[in-house]
Formats: structure tokens, sequence, C-alpha cells
């Protein structure tokens, strides 16, 4: 979640008239102060419902070669480690402290070095694609998951 999100609140409706819980991958420097207070509005209101979590820093591709990455190995661990903390921070002036210790990199890949950053900054879950190895950090659980395409929308509340 970041970009044009016109549609997010009217999912959110549909996911609370069937009382389904849901949980929304935020890129800190994507998400509008506007959606943000609007999302952390009901974060609060239904915190068994809604939740929130990292996606990235500016899901922006850091690789000069091969397929997209923010948190590649063409990154330092300092450089990738100050990303992931800036963007806690940002989420939780955003959005409170409720947001999940959960960590989405973009295109659901990063690099091995990425998961002891995570470690470092208090995170307890990375979410990447099922294709990757395992990393196997203690502390850091991995939740494996099948990419797909998100659609484009104009944002509002």
């Amino acid at each position: 979640m970041g970009w044009e999100d016109a549609r997010l609140f009217e999912l959110l409706d549909v996911f609370a008239d069937y009382n389904v819980p849901i949980d929304l991958a935020v890129i800190p420097k994507s998400i509008s102060r506007q959606t943000a207070a609007c999302l952390r509005k009901r974060l609060v209101e239904n915190p068994q419902y809604v939740s929130a979590h990292q996606h990235g820093y500016a899901h922006a591709n850091h690789e000069q070669t091969g397929r997209k990455c923010e948190f590649g190995d063409s990154r330092s661990s300092d450089l990738q480690r100050a990303d992931i903390a800036a963007g806690k921070a940002l989420l939780a002036e955003l959005l409170g402290p409720i947001t999940e210790s959960i960590f989405t990199p973009p295109w659901n890949r990063c690099a091995a070095s990425t998961a002891a950053c995570l470690e470092r900054e208090g995170f307890t879950l990375l979410s990447r694609d099922i294709t990757a190895t395992p990393l196997n950090t203690p502390g850091l659980m991995e939740l494996p998951v099948s990419s797909s395409r998100q659609s484009r929308h104009p944002s509002r509340c």
C-alpha cells in the first residue's frame, strides 16, 4: 500500500462487512499523510481486523542488473539498515505504534544480509517469495508468499 489508494477504503469496508481480518503492506515513503490519517483511524478502531506492516522503504530498485530489488546484494548492510530503520520510524509517526513487526521487501526479495538488519531493528517476521532459499536467521521467522500484480487507482479516504 502506498500508491494510488482510491479503492483501499472500499476494500477495507468489504473486509469489515464480513468480519475478515486484513494486514496491509505499507510503503513508508509512498503513503500520503491523508491516507495514513484515515488508515490510522481504522487501525485504532478495529485492531482485531485491520493491521499494517512495513513494505520496504521507498519501493526503489537499487540493482544495476538483474531482477528489481530494493534490499539486494548491491547495497551495503549499513544502507539497508538505515532505510529499514527510517521506514520503521516513519510508519510509527504516521500510523502509531500499532504496526506489526513484519517486513515485506518490494518485489518479495532481498539479500541474505537484509535478515540481520531486520533482526537488529526488531522485526520478527520476513515475508518474501516462496521460491527464495530460507535464510534461517535466529529470531526472524519467514512467511513465504506467491507474488501477484497489484492494481493502481487514485488515492482517497
